[in-house]
């Protein structure tokens, strides 16, 4: 899944300022299932679909299935906490 700039609707970058990897998921499922045009008059097998992606991200959500998180941010507004510090996050990898 790939989100651009105001696909949220800018909420992400001015409602919620700080926020943790499960608060901007249940943002992202908020917002997907509240202006999903498709799921009213879709097919089955559409819906079953975009069901199954919903349950993928309370999955990621939950912690119960690994992902990647990729934040590209070209004006550097993002901050990551580094709760280990002065430790290095063996889970984090800078580009």
């Amino acid at each position: 899944m790939e989100l651009e700039y105001g696909t949220l609707g800018g909420r992400l970058f001015f409602k919620f300022r700080y926020t943790t990897v499960e608060g901007l998921i249940d943002v992202i499922l908020e917002n997907f299932k509240k202006n999903n045009p498709f799921m009213g008059d879709s097919d089955s097998e559409f819906k079953q679909k975009i069901t199954d992606f919903y349950k993928k991200l309370e999955n990621y959500k939950e912690g119960s299935e690994k992902f990647t998180l990729i934040i590209d941010d070209p004006l550097d507004n993002s901050f990551l906490q580094n709760f280990y510090y002065p430790a290095e996050d063996q889970r984090v990898v800078r580009t």
